[in-house]
């Protein structure tokens, strides 16, 4: 199976996307018909839609979108203003498959409570000043079912002091066996800065601290534009895990993120057999 867990649409550009600091900085339409077609041509059985924001009108959108296409598979929305109440009830226990708040929140306890009691998990986005680590812990010690999941590869700064700090801070958020991390983002806001032994570097601490089964897949498309094409992430992601077995590679192309975010093994079907990758 193989899902890109970080994806995020739009007819007219919200708001809040243009907070982004990779705005790709077009007023252009993103829509399925331009990442169907490229998650088909790499024999992905599809993806997770990302809210850029807690706008009504957004999610509302996104919910018609998955509901109409064969491989976009749920959303992930913002923590904001219960959010949900832009889903309607079936649509909540159909495609919602977690909610993502913001480093450094106050509101982040709140959001990891409700998600455990509904069963979803809990994206974990960068703050301006980093991930706030230390604080995650114990947020995620009290919410032991709700799976956390760090997006940007946990924001690994660039400065080598910063760097041996973030470090020891993941080295002891991964002894919480709920926390998980997104490899998305990190393939558009470090190539450009970092080289491919440094990628590969951070990629197998990450792995020897969390697991294999702990890290997942994810593009943040269209957020790599226009620098890094999707293909480009995809790319990047296979070199910097190096050479591995299938198996290795298909657990955090998708079978995590299908355990993480409750999505149906029988998506996997269709590409369980002579997958290659670049």
């Amino acid at each position: 199976m193989r899902i890109d867990t970080q994806i995020s649409l739009w007819k007219e550009t919200p708001g809040s996307a243009r907070k982004h600091p990779r705005f790709p900085g077009e007023d252009r339409a993103f829509l399925p018909e331009h990442i169907e077609p490229i998650l088909a041509r790499n024999r992905f059985d599809g993806g997770l839609l990302v809210s850029t924001g807690g706008e009504a009108v957004e999610i509302a959108q996104l919910a018609a979108w998955c509901k109409e296409s064969r491989l976009l598979h749920g959303l992930v929305i913002a923590w904001e203003a219960q959010a949900e109440s832009a889903l309607e009830p079936e649509e909540r226990d159909g495609l919602l498959r977690g909610y993502w708040a913001r480093a450094g929140s106050a509101a982040i306890a709140e959001a990891a409570a409700h998600c455990e009691r509904i069963g979803v998990a809990l994206d974990i986005a960068p703050a301006a000043d980093g991930f706030h680590l230390r604080s995650l812990a114990e947020i995620a010690h009290t919410n032991s079912n709700t799976p956390l999941v760090l997006a940007h590869a946990g924001a690994p700064p660039l400065g080598h002091g910063e760097l041996a700090q973030w470090m020891e801070e993941m080295r002891t958020l991964a002894r919480e066996p709920n926390v998980h991390v997104k490899l998305s983002g990190f393939w558009s806001t470090t190539l450009d800065e970092w080289n491919l032994a440094t990628l590969q570097s951070l990629v197998g601490f990450l792995l020897e601290e969390f697991g294999e089964r702990r890290l997942l897949f994810g593009s943040d498309w269209p957020f790599c534009l226009p620098a890094h094409s999707w293909k480009e992430c995809l790319a990047r992601f296979t070199q910097a895990i190096g050479a591995r077995t299938m198996g290795f590679r298909e657990l955090l192309l998708g079978e995590n993120a299908a355990r993480i975010y409750g999505l149906p093994a029988s998506l996997g079907e269709a590409n369980s057999a002579g997958n290659s990758l670049p």
